[in-house]
């Protein structure tokens, strides 16, 4: 349970990180979202064209039907349309994450985000459950932990300072009580997480465990 110190706004998104030891539960995606990571740059590395006039929509789309793509570029201006997988190990289409990014002016990187694949989720929101909310588990490609992503769609209520929330969702416990037993929490203003987007950093108070008979 918690109740924000700083209003997230629609658009907005809220990140859990649990402790050491603890391990998220996921479940098979019910669909994936294309979200802005950066403008004006491309995917360091290969890349291979998806299409030649394609919108936000439809770009995302086909990154979605072919195999292995987590990143898509779709151009602007002078390269409008043009729609790139991105990201990857070798010309033969193998996965790889973006890692660096080049500058390019006329084009955008959008990174594939898993939907609904949060076990067991629930948010209640001053004794009401929410049904506008998308949670993912997102993994992180370098440490390999996952957290709990919350976004609030453009056209929701925001989560207010005034409100008190509970969340439900499922996790693998550790063996043994950790040493530091707090769960990390920051809110953002955009879907990217960046610096710049933060809002609030904080902690969560984590539950005891009982050891197994």
């Amino acid at each position: 349970e918690f109740e924000p110190s700083v209003a997230v706004p629609p658009g907005g998104v809220l990140r859990l990180r649990p402790p050491l030891g603890y391990r998220l539960v996921d479940a098979v995606p019910r669909r994936f979202r294309g979200d802005l990571v950066r403008g004006g740059a491309r995917c360091a590395g290969v890349s291979v064209p998806l299409a030649a006039d394609a919108s936000v929509d439809e770009c995302e789309a086909l990154c979605a039907a072919a195999p292995s793509c987590d990143f898509f570029s779709l151009g602007v201006g002078a390269s409008s349309g043009q729609c790139f997988q991105e990201g990857l190990a070798s010309a033969e289409g193998d996965g790889a994450p973006c890692l660096a990014f080049e500058t390019q002016a006329n084009f955008s990187v959008y990174k594939m985000v898993p939907l609904d694949n949060c076990f067991r989720f629930a948010i209640i929101e001053e004794g009401s459950q929410r049904t506008d909310v998308e949670c993912s588990a997102l993994r992180d490609n370098t440490t390999g932990e996952m957290a709990l992503v919350l976004r609030i769609p453009p056209a929701a209520p925001p989560f207010d300072v005034d409100l008190g929330y509970s969340l439900t969702f499922a996790v693998y416990n550790p063996e043994a009580q950790p040493l530091q037993n707090t769960w990390s929490v920051q809110s953002f203003s955009m879907p990217s997480m960046a610096l710049e987007a933060l809002l609030d950093d904080g902690v969560l108070d984590g539950f005891k465990l009982t050891t197994a008979l």
